[in-house]
């Protein structure tokens, strides 16, 4: 029964909760370019690698890649919280986490296959995320079978 009470009961707020990592990168990316822009320490985005570059520009491309990745619409990336709430507000919410677990383990396969080819290291993002997604979708399945008995 302790599930039943985990559940969000206002789909704006655990979007509001969603959007707020995401927002801090964006925070973060927005004073380190105003920053960089200030003080012309800007180099060209193809001369940046994890080692080399102007450390507060290799922190600003950073930042944009997590809120990148973080809005992926899959669980358990904010972006996967951010369209089930999105979905709860017109529908029930068990219904739109299992949408977004569905897309979520639609982007692990996409994500598997092309790591398979491409980047071993997307493998084991598909797998992160295959398996947030199937967690995710198996905690609403107990909250169905009390709503449905």
């Amino acid at each position: 029964m302790a599930r039943l009470e985990s559940l969000p009961t206002n789909p704006l707020q655990e979007l509001w909760v969603a959007l707020a990592g995401p927002a801090v990168n964006v925070a973060i990316a927005a004073v380190l370019f105003v920053w960089l822009k200030f003080t012309a320490s800007f180099e060209p985005m193809q001369t940046l690698t994890l080692t080399t570059g102007p450390f507060l520009q290799r922190i600003l491309a950073v930042n944009l890649f997590l809120v990148a990745f973080n809005l992926i619409p899959a669980f358990p990336m904010d972006g996967g919280r951010a369209l089930r709430a999105i979905l709860a507000t017109r529908q029930e919410y068990s219904r739109a986490t299992q949408i977004v677990a569905s897309i979520g383990q639609g982007i692990a396969v996409f994500f598997g296959f092309v790591g398979l080819f491409y980047n071993p290291f997307l493998l084991f993002i598909a797998l992160f995320v295959w398996i947030g997604a199937a967690q995710e979708a198996s905690m609403v399945q107990p909250f169905e079978s009390a709503v449905n008995t």
